[in-house]
Order: structure tokens, then sequence, then C-alpha cells
């Protein structure tokens, strides 16, 4: 095995999960969650009302996301962008 290869076991259980972060993935930049975010931190009801979704469901989605670093959760229910993140704000301008 190569020193950055993973075990099979890893590899198989990184195929198996992917999905599970993907599709929260979709979602926030379907809901331009990034955009809404762009301008500094802001509340899940700040963004659920701007996204116009529940909030405790969009929580459940954005500490998913939090936990592998597609956004940062700075406080109590205050979320900002990470590089990650930014790279789903679809009004940035592309230079």
């Amino acid at each position: 095995m190569k020193p950055n290869e993973s075990p099979p076991q890893a590899q198989l259980m990184n195929f198996i999960v992917g999905k599970w972060i993907s599709k929260p993935i979709y979602a926030a930049a379907k809901l331009g969650i990034a955009d809404i975010c762009a301008q500094g931190p802001k509340s899940i009801e700040e963004i659920a009302w701007k996204s116009n979704t529940h909030a405790p469901s969009l929580y459940r989605m954005m500490r998913a996301l939090a936990s592998v670093g597609i956004f940062s959760e700075i406080g109590d229910k205050q979320f900002k962008l990470t590089p990650m993140a930014k790279l789903l704000n679809i009004r940035r301008k592309i230079k």
C-alpha cells in the first residue's frame, strides 16, 4: 500500500457514505446558502428565512456540511463560509 492510499475498507466506506454528503452539498448549492452567507456569518433562522426553508431541517443539513468542513458553525446555530463553501457561491465573479 502506498503511504497516501487508504486501506480497501476505508475506500469502500467512502463510496458508501459519499451520497450522504453529496446530497446536502447539492441542496446547499441549489438553495444558494453560500450566497446568503457571503457577507458574513448568519444565524440558521436568517439562512432559513432567506432560503425559504424549514429552520430545524436546514440546521441538520448545515451541521452535516460543517462536520466535513463545507461550512463552519461558529456559535449558537451560526454558520460561516469556508474555502470549500466559497466554491458554491454562484454570484461570485469568475476571473
